[in-house]
């Protein structure tokens, strides 16, 4: 006694459903990649709080943790990241040189980090330009500013704004983007591998 089993495959039927499975994988990957790069930034302590040359940039305003996206997967490839420039920067550290005119303006107490933070720029200020004893050129604002904390509770400064005037600035390395991804490699493979099984799964109707 012989008995014959034979099956109807569609070939290219189960091709589209793999390039789901593997394209839904890694947006998945994707998307835990943006999320542990989110998590791994600092908390700092206080308002501006730098962080050490060589560790993830403190959290201060939230703009590059909030620009941080992943991509859907094409043709199995997906990115996530910032469109940030300040991003790279912050990741393999570099120099700021002035687009226009001879100096950058660097604020050097909190009133003027809450101005560049909401003008970008000192010049709607009134400033007024003094040298220093050594040669330093600074901004110096003639109008005190009141600036409440973050929680908007309490007044943590009622000075004039100050900046220092310099050619370019350089940024040490602060990685964040890499560290976060290698740090987290295994859980990011695993929840892409379950993605890209349950789609598999739902596709063939197991």
């Amino acid at each position: 006694m012989i008995v014959r089993v034979s099956v109807n495959f569609d070939r290219g039927r189960f091709d589209q459903q793999v390039e789901r499975a593997v394209n839904a994988g890694i947006s998945r990957a994707a998307f835990e990649g943006k999320q542990f790069m989110s998590r791994g930034l600092g908390k700092g302590k206080g308002d501006y709080a730098a962080s050490a040359a060589g560790s993830p940039p403190n959290v201060q305003r939230g703009q590059l943790r909030s620009s941080i996206t992943s991509t859907e997967a094409v043709n199995f490839r997906a990115s996530a990241g910032t469109p940030l420039k300040y991003g790279l920067i912050q990741e393999r550290g570099g120099v700021i040189r002035p687009k226009k005119g001879k100096f950058l303006p660097v604020p050097l107490n909190i009133p003027a980090k809450r101005i560049m933070e909401r003008e970008g720029t000192p010049k709607n200020t009134k400033t007024q330009l003094i040298r220093t004893k050594n040669g330093k050129l600074l901004l110096w604002g003639e109008d005190k500013q009141k600036v409440k904390n973050r929680a908007g509770r309490k007044v943590i400064a009622d000075q004039v704004p100050i900046w220092i005037l310099v050619k370019q600035v350089k940024f040490p390395p602060r990685p964040w983007c890499l560290p976060a991804v290698e740090r987290n490699r295994d859980a990011i493979a695993n929840s892409a591998i379950k993605r890209a099984a349950q789609v598999f799964r739902q596709g063939v109707g197991a």
